[in-house]
């Protein structure tokens, strides 16, 4: 007995100067340069959400920015993660390349935005605006703060990002600061000139921005039968289409929600970025690969490969 109450006597006073000894690192912290992330749901209090349908849109949120991040080869677990409604604010330390930010990550995130939105009904899909920017970021035991921080805010709620996506190409919008295009983007693979300025005028703050908005080269081949438009929170089922890619540089094929299984492959986009019916002979050829991925499950149960 005597020997347990010494024990806890020893104990406790480490404990003590375990806990001053952080606490007074973490008030001495130097600020440090982050890249700054910022992601915010268009209309997510909507009045044809309901709180399942958020619920749904926040978990797929955070499912498509893990996915998109493993892709763009960005470590996850090495950035500062927060979550608010539908925002998230992701702090990513120097050692991580900005460059993957704008060169890998806007179609990684395009792509996944676009796989659950293709599995989901009109209330829990997802449009997404995103903006960067990075400079010093101050820490204390309650989070981080810094003016870098709150210009990120601003530009994510910028007037143009949100016009941009009532009806875009793309389910996803990004915007970028000044200093991010000027010392980032302009010196990266990460379509700089896609890049259009604008100004974002926010509360109290007046900044000039980059915009852009990414297509996804990717064509995904759905039926009406696969597409949960009857049930709510409904997630990816084990029989969800396969997806067809093209070739880089050729014809990219985008899926237009809502058409006919015949009808998907409509409209093609050509290298330079304009629209025109797709050929028959592609268009024949997707359908007779779907006809084929449906044969397969109907009679092997799953797609070979």
């Amino acid at each position: 007995m005597f020997g347990a109450i010494g024990d806890g006597r020893a104990i406790v006073p480490r404990i003590i100067r375990a806990l001053v000894r952080r606490a007074v690192s973490t008030r001495h912290r130097p600020a440090l340069h982050q890249t700054i992330l910022v992601v915010d749901v268009q209309d997510f209090s909507g009045r044809e959400r309901n709180n399942r349908h958020r619920l749904e849109i926040r978990r797929a949120l955070d499912e498509a920015l893990r996915d998109a991040f493993h892709e763009a080869n960005i470590r996850w677990k090495a950035c500062r993660r927060e979550y608010s409604g539908d925002a998230i604010f992701v702090l990513a330390p120097p050692s991580i390349p900005k460059g993957l930010f704008v060169e890998s990550l806007p179609t990684a995130l395009a792509t996944a935005l676009n796989r659950h939105n293709l599995t989901h009904a009109d209330p829990e899909q997802i449009r997404l605006r995103m903006a960067l920017h990075a400079g010093e970021v101050a820490f204390d035991r309650h989070g981080v703060t810094g003016e870098a921080i709150n210009l990120a805010f601003r530009l994510v709620d910028a007037q143009p990002l949100k016009a941009a996506l009532v009806d875009p190409p793309s389910d996803l919008g990004i915007i970028v600061s000044s200093w991010f295009y000027e010392d980032v983007v302009r010196h990266t693979d990460g379509s700089p000139d896609s890049y259009k300025p604008v100004v974002a005028a926010v509360k109290k703050t007046t900044a000039i921005g980059w915009m852009t908005i990414p297509t996804v080269r990717v064509c995904k081949i759905v039926s009406d039968t696969q597409l949960p438009h009857h049930r709510s929170s409904t997630r990816a089922s084990s029989r969800v289409p396969r997806v067809l890619t093209m070739s880089p540089g050729h014809r990219h094929v985008h899926t237009c929600r809502g058409a006919r299984l015949d009808d998907r492959v409509t409209m093609a986009r050509n290298s330079d970025g304009s629209n025109r019916a797709a050929s028959t002979h592609l268009a024949r050829m997707a359908v007779a690969a779907v006809a084929a991925v449906v044969m397969a499950e109907a009679t092997f149960g799953s797609t070979p490969g």
